[in-house]
């Protein structure tokens, strides 16, 4: 499910309501690898799929003499990359000793740029990310300024939490760095499970105070949580050879107080995360998995935007403490079959404020409130407990965590909602 973009154009992504701006490229010659670098006029024009095509043509050697003689190539082909599914077949042309040498010598780029296959990706931002740490170490030996030394000091602690998470973090399931950019405060993305195969692909999107460096551990968790609950339903529904796939999606920069007024955060968030659901869908094409997003509070008003101004489709969105919506029912969202769920916890009073919008979990709006308050599961008996407040909805062993985790696999009827009949469907029949 490409954005459908032509090969030869850069994708720019715009904050108003159109997809996409097309800007044109103009055609470049590509220098036959072993010949030299190419002349420094050569290369600067080189932007998009024909850098690409120099990069993988290259020896190490050319391809670091590319990327010193234009050291920001790189972070520009990756903010406005070729469309996905030239990507993919781009990759598809190499050998595998083009797509080592690349992995070898540019990992940044092979672990970021969507349409190249997941686990390549992984292995790729693995590495990215160790030399990412051990440049910091050099910089920060070299006596530089102490200006200097703070930023790089925050920038290592942003890696090495993320290097930990992918260490330390308590799960049977394969763990996958799907992303990573080392700038500011950081943008991650870490898989619990097989993205590759994953029957049920859950992404979920945070919202204010989330940075990589303080919560990707904890996000990474709720993730693992998630994944688990979903496992568990799978099992207890005669469903356990079905795989599930858990993405803690940090591929933004959540707000904080200073900035929490104002929607560019969002649109930033409505574009990196269409970009990630692309490159999923096109490498997933013909064996597309059930795609669900689970959105917290701002990251809601993110994917909200998203799903009504770009056109990619999900089967399943739920979406806790929202403080509103660009679209003003459910018919106006791209998801399947209005499978559109709400939940609002007491004392949460981010999602009558309707801040951003209109309110989801209003009637009018047409979806579905889930029950977050707690009690027993009416179809296992266990005790559920209550979600609380702003930030209650991923605690263990909440009713909110259950339906979400029902919600996406496919199980919305067996979800408990407000005000609407228990599930129609009794478990121990099937």
């Amino acid at each position: 499910m490409a954005l459908g973009i032509a090969p030869g154009v850069i994708v720019v992504p715009k904050t108003g309501p159109s997809l996409t701006a097309v800007v044109q490229v103009e055609p470049a010659a590509v220098p036959v690898a072993g010949s030299g670098a190419a002349p420094d006029a050569e290369l600067s024009r080189l932007a998009g799929l024909p850098l690409l095509e120099h990069l993988s043509m290259s020896t190490p050697l050319e391809v670091e003499q590319t990327v010193a003689a234009n050291p920001a190539s790189i972070d520009a082909l990756l903010a406005a990359p070729p469309a996905t599914d030239s990507v993919r077949a781009w990759w598809q042309s190499l050998d595998e000793p083009q797509r080592t040498r690349l992995a070898e010598t540019v990992p940044q780029l092979v672990g970021n740029l969507e349409g190249v296959p997941m686990h390549a990706r992984d292995d790729a931002n693995r590495a990215f990310l160790a030399d990412s740490i051990d440049d910091v170490a050099v910089q920060l030996d070299s006596g530089i300024g102490r200006a200097a030394a703070a930023s790089l000091e925050q920038r290592v602690r942003m890696l090495e939490a993320v290097e930990e998470t992918l260490q330390a973090s308590e799960t049977d399931a394969p763990l996958g760095l799907l992303s990573l950019d080392p700038e500011g405060a950081g943008k991650a993305a870490i898989v619990v499970g097989d993205l590759a195969t994953a029957e049920y692909v859950s992404y979920l999107i945070p919202g204010m105070f989330f940075t990589v460096e303080g919560q990707m551990k904890d996000w990474t968790a709720e993730a693992i949580q998630l994944r688990d609950e979903q496992r568990s339903w799978l099992d207890r529904l005669g469903r356990a050879d079905e795989e599930v796939a858990v993405v803690a999606w940090l591929g933004y920069q959540t707000p904080s107080l200073v900035d929490i007024g104002g929607l560019e955060l969002a649109e930033e968030g409505r574009d990196l995360l269409a970009r990630s659901l692309d490159g999923l869908l096109v490498q997933r094409e013909g064996n597309e998995p059930y795609l669900s997003l689970v959105a917290h509070s701002y990251g809601s008003t993110a994917a909200l935007m998203m799903l009504t101004e770009f056109d990619i489709e999900v089967d399943s969105l739920v979406l806790v403490g929202s403080p509103g919506s660009a679209a003003g029912s459910v018919e106006q969202l791209h998801v399947r079959g209005g499978e559109v769920y709400v939940g609002e916890a007491a004392w949460d009073f981010v999602p009558d404020s309707a801040f951003f919008g209109s309110d989801p979990g209003s009637p009018e709006y047409g979806a579905h409130v889930l029950d977050v308050d707690g009690g027993a599961d009416p179809i296992t008996g266990k005790k559920l407990a209550p979600a609380f407040g702003h930030n209650g909805y991923f605690d263990a062993d909440t009713e909110a965590m259950r339906n979400m985790a029902l919600v996406s696999i496919g199980e919305g009827d067996l979800a408990t909602i407000v005000d609407e009949a228990a599930p129609a469907r009794v478990v121990a029949e099937r």
